[in-house]
Parts: structure tokens; C-alpha cells; sequence
């Protein structure tokens, strides 16, 4: 229309509405406040002016007398209202799911000024009309199917083909039945499909073509015809490469809780349920359960294989071939699993190793005392007792093992050599030999091998056979003897004005020493050069000859203050085995307790206020009388179930407390969440066993629910996705859909 008409309309429309208004306003004046307030429900409801709606009223009304009730039902028996009262259902169902129950419905309509009586009428005449249908007390959105819309199809070759391809034919059968091409079968089969209303077999679009379903899959999970799978796959055209595992649905929140459920009963068709655990009945699920079950100690792999196959057996799952393993290739692939530790002699034991924080061991590994060395992990396994404990290695085996699945692929600064061997940067054997020939020459070939061990790691035997053949020049009558040149005089006299420390790293020597005289080699610092300067010389450090050896420098160090800070010393410490060995020692004998992080308080301090050695094992005895045996718990749990003692006065934080556990030998320790989960004996602690006495209590929590429970009781801060992991590594069992923990799948099952 033109612009003078518009305005026209514009004008008119704001007449009549001044009018109407008006009209409404002396309905209200002469007393008729009851049509008025129903006025402005109506409008609220089905739209339009409340003046307009008066008007309707009093023309229903017609000079009766009739309440506001009768009123209301004489206009919703109007076909324009009652129509729109039957789409407000449908649309409610639409938005519900396609199901409500009666009362829900009937509280919804409510609000749209139906009584229960008129919402029961309209629910019966739209389940005439086939667009809903009911089942005892619920009421559901019916549409359409697949089939009675092709059933309703005018063209007739449409229809046939449309058919045809709903019960299972293929392109190339429907082609050769009516003697036309397969493109020309599809072209007929989207033209039909072209504007179709909305089918009852949409609802399960996304899911279909964001998830691959097998035919058997899609009728288990919805307990529908297969003519409903054969249309999803008409109209969707996906492919499998196009799709994710149906497995991943249970956790996509676009899919209703109801439908996840349904697909639940696909994705666990293929479950085995065992004491309430769940396992997949496909082999690598089943190997890591075996596994798990009865491998927690090194075992043969030939007794590991003879429990499989005693589990497929008492199982009913020896006829699947595909289960079956064959022994002879089957140990490569145990090998590379991340939840198997392999020994010496083909023995393996069950050892999760996602499950352990390993930053501390891998700061060690790559700190300057071990750069540019091929060492044997038997090295970091004999140095660092208290942390093999804590990350329950039993062996250098082992260790080599757990390392080459957890070290990070992306750090090429370590390569693993054959078990239990590896190289730290770029490392030359023959060099770290010829520096202890520089270093303890003239020495036997067995004296030789003994430090090879000390301070690589290697066995002595293979450093005999095989390390030494290169140095045949220097071996005469069993002893290996070798020169090196001094420094010339003023080189030395400046390096010892400039070496004034009792410490320091080999690498930091030669820095000083290419800064005093830029025009030298690297290598004339060397084991004979440092011990000419006054030193003792060890692997990537020195130590000065006031001291015998780098025990008593260490232990001088840890002791000679009341409070010592870590942190404050040279940053190669920590990653030393001696000054690991020294410390370890040092809080065994309770001569210095950590109190924090890295922070050590002296024997003497603690003394001087009274607090013996003796009340530092009486703080112990009581902690394990109170626990009792074979309990997982932390400083802060038993202080929250009232434990108390004495040296709770001191004022320290858990940490102090958690450390003199740690050093008592009846205990085993653990760190996990910013805090250090303690056992009363003498084991590997496993979150798994915390969180199922946990389940035990309350069969099921939801798992914000668990992090924050672990928090306030424990003391123990994961983030929610560190703990789902966890929790979905263990016998528990995760409902992705509503992110609830269950004791075991079978406390899940009974509840849905």
C-alpha cells in the first residue's frame, strides 16, 4: 500500500482503540468492575485489548446476571477460544517433552482461565482429533508417523516408493522393483518428503545424526519399529565417519534426560555386570578388569593369563572368539596399557598411572645433576626412597616403566633406553666414565664399577662387560690408571679467589670460568681440576674439602638454623640424592620436622617449649589408637571427629602434624589435594578406597556434592573434573546424565 494509506489504517486503528477504551472505562464506572478485571485476564491470556474483551462480555452477558464463572465458560466454548485453549496444550506438550501428566496439565491450563472440567473436555476431543493420546494418567503429543504420512500421499508412485524405502529396501532394490535408476528412486523419495509436517520419528533427529546407531542399537534404546530407523536414515543421509559413539550421547545435556536414559540401555548391552561393577564385554575392558581384580601384586604374565581365561569361563564368554587372547602377541599390547607396571621377568601387577601427580619426580629427573647423563632408573629408585613410597614403586623396573607412559610426549629432553635405562639431555657414556677415571684413577675395575652404580645407577656387571671396553688403554694389571692436565697457574689461582662457597653445581663452575677467561674449553673443568681447586667432586656438584663428605655439608645445613626455609637454598638441592637421603634421614630421627611446605623447624626449637621427642611419638601412638588399623584418613578428618592431643597447643598448621605421621613407620602417606592422606599401615593409598567407605554411608552422591564433601570433611580441594576422572577409573559407578556417583552400578539400576 501506499504511505497516505498507511497512515489511514494508523488513524483509524488509534480511533477505534480511544473508543473502545472509553467504552471500557464507563463499563468499570457503572459498576461492572468484575467484567473489567476479567477483561484484563483475557488480554493477558489470548492477547488483544482489554476494552475489546469487555465488549465481548457484555455482549455474551446480554443484560444477565450471570457470574464470572458461567460468563467465562459461554465465551471458551467459542471456536476461536477453544481453538486456541487446544494448540496451548499442544504446545505445552511440545515444550514438555511430548508428555505431561493430567494434574500438571490441568495446573497450566488454569492459568489460562480453563477449569479442570474444560481441560478435560478439550484433552478429549484432541485425542478424537489424533493429535494427542493418552495412557493411564499421562498425556502425550501424538504426531504423524512416517508411515501413515506416506499412507496419506495423493501421487501414488511417491507413496509406493516412499513405502518401499521406509520398510528396509534399499536404493538399488526400490530401483530394480519399479525398473528406474537409484538416483531416480531418491529424486522420488525427497520430493515426497518435501514439506512434510512434523513427524513423530523427529524427535529423534539430533540424536540419530549426531550419534552412530546400529538398527539393533536404535530399536533396543527406543523399543521402536525398524520403519522408524529407516526413515531417520532416509532424511538424515549420515554416515558413520559423520557421527560419534553412541556413548557420548549419555553426556550431551541437548538431549533430554529422558531420551539419555533410553540410550543407556543400547550403550550397556554389551555390559557384564560383576559385583556391581560394569564392564564392557569387549576384551581390552575385560583384560583391564582381570587385571585389576587379580593382579594388584607382580604377577606372571602366564598366571595373568590363566585368570582370563578362568573369567571368560566362569563368565560364559569362552565361544567369543574375539575375547580370546592370543598369549604370543597379547604382551605387546598389556605392555603399552597405562594401568600395568611391568618388572624383571615378564611379571606385571595392576598400577593406574593417571592416577599418581608425578611432578615432583619429574622436576628431579630433569634438574641440572642429572643433565646430559644416560643413568639407570635404579639411581632415582635407591635416592629417593620416601618418594618411591609415596608413588608405591617396588623396583627400578618399574620406575623405568611408569616413566615411559607418563613422561609427557610432547618433553623430548628424556629418551628410555632398554629397561631400566634412560638418557637426560644429550648424554656420552664414554665421557661419564672418563670423569670418574679423572676423578678416582688409579682405581679398580670393580672399584670403578661400584661408583658407576653410586653414581649412575648401573649394574656392576654390565658396567664391566660392556661400559669399560673403550678405556682397554687404560687398564694395566686390574688397575685403570689416567692423567689429566693442570690448570694452568693463573687460571687456578683465579678460579680458587673466585670459589668461595662450600657448594656449588659443576655447571655453574664452568659458567664462572668461561666468564674469567672466554677464550678456554668447557672441559678443563673436569673431576682432577675441581679436585686440585679443593673439592670433592660428585655427580653435577662439588663440595668443599672442609668437610668429609657432602653428608656432614648437607646435615650442617638442615641443622644449623632453629627454622629452615627450603626454598632459600640453592635451587639444585632438592634435586640431589645425597641431600634427599640426608633430609629423609634427618626426619626419620625427628631431629627436624617440616611444619609447611618446605619449611623445617629443628628438634632444639620444639625442646626449648617443652615438647620432647617422646611427645612427638606419643602424638603417633594416639593418632593410630584413635584411627585404628587399616583406616584412610588426614589430620584434618580426625580433628573434625574430636580427636585432640597436647602439641595441638604448638599452633601448627595439619602439615606439621601429617609430617610426624609420615616419618612413623606404621603409617603410609600420601599427598592428594593440597593436603596429605594418611593410612594406618603399610600399603599404597588409593583415593578409590576414601571415596567407596564414602558410598558405603550413602549409596549415591551427586558429584559437587562429593568435591565439596572432601573438602569441609578431608581437608582434600580437586577440581570437579580431576575427581570425575577418578571416580570413573574406580569400582563406582558415574551417571554422566545427572552427574551423580553410585556405590556400584547395581545401586544405580534399582533407583532409575
Amino acid at each position: 500500500m501506499g504511505r497516505k494509506t498507511a497512515e489511514e489504517i494508523l488513524a483509524a486503528v488509534s480511533e477505534l482503540s480511544l473508543r473502545l477504551s472509553d467504552q471500557a472505562t464507563g463499563l468499570s464506572a457503572s459498576g461492572n468492575n468484575e467484567i473489567a478485571v476479567l477483561a484484563e485476564e483475557l488480554a493477558n491470556v489470548f492477547g488483544g485489548m482489554a476494552g475489546t474483551w469487555a465488549l465481548k462480555l457484555e455482549q455474551l452477558r446480554d443484560g444477565n446476571a450471570y457470574d464470572r464463572e458461567t460468563l467465562l465458560n459461554r465465551l471458551l466454548q467459542e471456536n476461536e477460544i477453544c481453538s486456541a485453549q487446544k494448540n496451548a496444550i499442544c504446545d505445552y506438550l511440545e515444550a514438555h517433552e511430548d508428555q505431561s501428566s493430567m494434574a500438571e496439565l490441568m495446573d497450566y491450563m488454569e492459568t489460562r482461565l480453563a477449569s479442570g472440567a474444560f481441560t478435560v473436555a478439550l484433552v478429549e476431543e484432541l485425542e478424537i482429533e489424533g493429535k494427542i493420546e493418552r495412557n493411564g494418567s499421562t498425556v502425550f503429543r501424538r504426531y504423524a508417523s512416517a508411515a501413515d504420512y506416506a499412507e496419506g500421499l495423493k501421487d501414488e508412485r511417491q507413496k509406493e516408493v516412499l513405502l518401499a524405502r521406509l520398510s528396509g529396501k534399499t536404493l538399488e532394490e526400490t530401483a530394480s522393483a519399479y525398473n528406474i535408476t537409484r538416483e531416480r528412486v531418491r529424486q522420488i523419495q525427497n520430493k515426497a518428503l518435501i514439506g512434510r509436517p512434523r513427524l513423530r520419528e523427529d524427535k529423534y533427529l539430533y540424536a540419530f545424526q549426531t550419534y552412530f546407531f546400529s538398527r539393533e542399537d536404535f530399536c533396543i534404546a527406543f523399543d521402536e519399529p525398524d520403519e522408524v530407523f529407516y526413515f531417520l536414515e532416509i532424511v538424515t543421509g549420515r554416515k558413520q565417519t559423520d557421527t560419534q559413539p553412541i556413548e557420548k550421547a549419555l553426556e550431551d545435556e541437548n538431549i533430554s534426560v529422558k531420551m539419555r536414559r533410553q540410550i543407556e540401555r543400547a550403550v550397556y548391552k554389551q555390559f557384564v555386570v560383576i559385583d556391581g561393577v560394569r564392564i564392557l564385554k569387549k576384551r581390552p575392558d575385560l583384560v583391564r578388569y582381570v587385571v585389576s581384580r587379580f593382579c594388584r601384586e607382580q604377577t606372571d604374565y602366564q598366571d595373568f593369563l590363566s585368570y582370563y581365561e578362568m573369567f571368560l569361563e566362569d563368565h560364559g564368554l569362552t565361544e567369543k572368539e574375539d575375547l580370546i587372547i592370543d598369549s604370543r602377541t597379547y604382551e605387546n599390547k598389556l605392555n603399552a596399557c597405562d594401568y600395568v607396571l611391568w618388572a624383571h621377568g615378564k611379571r606385571l601387577r595392576y598400577y593406574p598411572i593417571a592416577d599418581h601427580d608425578y611432578n615432583e619426580l619429574f622436576s628431579i629427573i630433569t634438574s641440572e645433576e642429572y643433565q646430559n647423563k644416560e643413568l639407570s632408573a635404579r639411581l632415582f629408585f635407591l635416592n629417593y626412597p620416601e618418594l618411591m613410597r609415596e608413588l608405591d614403586i617396588r623396583d627400578e623396573y618399574e620406575l623405568h616403566n611408569m616413566l615411559r607412559k607418563a613422561w609427557p610426549e610432547e618433553d623430548d629432553r628424556v629418551h628410555f633406553g632398554k629397561n631400566p635405562t634412560l638418557t637426560i639431555g644429550q648424554a656420552n657414556r664414554d665421557d661419564q666414565v672418563l670423569d670418574l677415571l679423572l676423578q678416582f684413577a688409579p682405581i679398580s675395575a670393580q672399584d670403578l664399577a661400584a661408583k658407576m652404580k653410586e653414581l649412575y645407577g648401573f649394574d656392576p656387571a654390565t658396567s664391566i662387560g660392556s661400559y669399560f671396553n673403550s678405556f682397554r688403554d687404560y687398564y694395566h694389571n686390574g688397575i685403570y690408571s689416567i692423567s689429566a692436565n693442570a690448570l694452568p697457574p693463573e687460571r687456578f689461582i683465579a678460579l680458587q679467589e673466585t670459589l668461595t662457597r662450600d657448594f656449588y653445581s659443576i655447571e655453574n663452575i664452568q659458567k664462572q670460568y668461561l666468564r674469567l677467561f672466554p677464550t678456554s674449553e668447557k672441559s678443563d673443568i673436569n673431576p682432577y681440576t675441581l679436585n686440585t681447586l679443593g673439592f670433592h667432586v660428585y655427580s653435577g656438584y662439588v663440595i668443599s674439602r672442609r668437610y668429609s663428605n657432602a653428608t656432614e655439608y648437607f646435615t650442617k645445613l638442615l641443622t644449623e638454623n632453629d627454622i629452615t626455609n627450603l626454598d632459600e637454598f640453592s635451587k639444585e638441592l632438592p634435586y640431589i640424592g645425597a641431600f634427599s637421603s640426608t633430609l629423609l634421614h634427618l626426619r626419620q630421627h625427628r631431629e627436624v620436622i617440616e611444619f609447611e611446605p618446605h619449611r623445617l623447624v629443628h628438634i632444639r626449637r620444639l625442646e626449648a617449649g617443652g615438647v620432647t621427642k617422646e611427645k612427638l611419638a606419643d602424638y603417633c601412638d594416639r593418632v593410630l589408637n584413635w584411627v585404628g588399623p587399616d583406616r584412610i584418613f588426614t589430620i584434618h578428618a580426625i580433628r573434625r571427629e574430636g580427636f585432640a592431643h597436647d602439641l595441638d597447643d604448638l599452633g601448627f598448621d595439619d602439615w606439621f602434624y601429617s609430617s610426624l605421621i609420615c616419618e612413623d613407620p606404621r603409617f603410609s602417606a600420601r599427598r592428594m589435594g593440597g593436603t596429605r592422606l594418611l593410612y594406618s599401615g603399610q600399603r599404597a593409598i588409593v583415593l578409590e578406597d576414601l571415596l567407596t567407605e564414602l558410598l558405603l554411608e550413602r549409596e549415591k552422591i551427586e558429584i559437587y556434592d562429593l568435591k565439596d564433601l572432601l573438602e569441609q570433611e578431608y581437608g582434600i580441594v580437586l577440581d570437579k573434573d580431576k575427581l570425575t576422572w577418578l571416580v570413573k577409573e574406580s569400582s563406582l559407578y558415574f551417571d554422566n546424565i545427572m552427574e551423580t556417583v553410585y556405590l556400584d552400578y547395581d545401586t544405580y539400576f534399582e533407583e532409575i
